[in-house]
């Protein structure tokens, strides 16, 4: 049976996402074999360029000692720490602040039937959180492909396009860098060039083009041992 491309298009942007996702988790028991495994499952549908990178980030999940890795996340990601996971922590203060930013993120996971995980209340703006909520918006569009609701099609595209454009490709290439520069464990530092090349390249291709934010001021009220940014989504008819 052969799937029209559009739709392994579209689970392959949901793959990469969600690599992209796992791979910032807390790195508790088994979850960097859990990376191993989706990079594999995300590295056939790669252009030649991301290949590569997706098989670095493998290599690295399979020999990194979790121990290393879970310990390396808590001086990067909590407390005041030096590479700051949320985009709050990015570009100039806003005029309206941190509850403006996390009420926008929070219409949009709304929107598509999404919500922040329970006793995570203040993760709406996290990295893996963002880059989660891509990877559910890519099963949506390609799920209305596959059914023929354009419409619906059409409404999530615009969503991603929106969200792009308004948050995560404004100030993940900056986090990457952060990421790159604050680790000398070569697992993250695999994963920080795979986040920017892959947030830049799926960006350039829905058409999307911003200037990209600097770091702030990190923040200090990151909850220890975050895992799952998503906690439920709503049937897909609801795309």
């Amino acid at each position: 049976m052969n799937v029209p491309a559009p739709l392994l298009v579209g689970f392959h942007r949901a793959a990469m996402y969600r690599l992209c996702s796992v791979a910032l988790a807390y790195p508790e028991p088994g979850r960097l074999t859990e990376v191993a495994r989706f990079g594999a499952g995300a590295v056939a549908g790669a252009d030649m360029a991301l290949r590569p990178l997706i098989e670095a980030v493998i290599d690295r999940a399979r020999w990194t000692d979790e121990a290393s890795a879970a310990s390396e996340y808590v001086r990067l990601f909590d407390g005041a720490a030096p590479c700051a996971p949320y985009e709050g922590a990015y570009g100039p203060p806003q005029m309206a602040g941190k509850v403006a930013l996390l009420a926008d993120l929070a219409g949009f996971y709304a929107a598509f039937g999404l919500e922040v995980a329970d006793g995570q209340p203040d993760v709406h703006d996290h990295i893996a959180t963002e880059l989660e909520f891509l990877s559910a918006l890519a099963i949506k569009e390609a799920w209305a492909l596959a059914e023929h609701h354009h419409e619906h099609a059409e409404l999530t595209r615009d969503a991603t396009v929106l969200f792009l454009g308004d948050h995560l490709a404004r100030w993940a290439p900056a986090f990457a860098d952060a990421l790159a520069g604050a680790t000398d464990l070569d697992y993250y530092r695999a994963v920080a060039r795979l986040i920017r090349a892959w947030v830049e390249a799926d960006s350039t291709g829905c058409g999307v083009s911003v200037a990209t934010l600097a770091a702030a001021t990190p923040r200090a009220d990151a909850d220890d041992g975050f895992t799952c940014p998503m906690a439920e989504e709503a049937d897909a008819e609801t795309a």
